[in-house]
């Protein structure tokens, strides 16, 4: 899976402001060519590190460093089920978990 991350919007260069439309449209017709997903930030009034970490919050909501991480390695059959398994347990765990404290505090009430 290949993650672009694209910037977009005006960009202030020794107080000149210099339009960066085609570079969006160069990047954007690039993206179209990746596998993969793109995550796009529009970079205002050159707070570049506000864009950064918009740019971070998004891509940990979409789960790239996840997904990079799992195709690192070449991971057989037996541990991909061993995996799949062990979150769905979780899951199950965390939603029985959750019923008892809202019992609880049912029963408080």
């Amino acid at each position: 899976m290949a993650a672009t991350l694209l910037f977009r919007g005006l960009v202030r260069d020794g107080g000149a402001a210099a339009s960066t439309s085609v570079l969006a449209q160069l990047a954007r017709s690039w993206a179209g060519q990746c596998r993969g997903m793109a995550v796009i930030v529009d970079v205002k009034d050159n707070r570049v590190e506000q864009a950064m970490a918009e740019l971070n919050a998004k891509r940990e909501e979409a789960g790239i460093a996840d997904e990079l991480r799992k195709r690192r390695y070449y991971r057989n059959g037996c541990e991909q089920r061993f995996e799949r398994d062990k979150n769905s347990y979780k899951k199950a765990v965390g939603r029985v978990v959750s019923e008892r404290i809202k019992w609880v505090m049912l029963r408080r009430r």
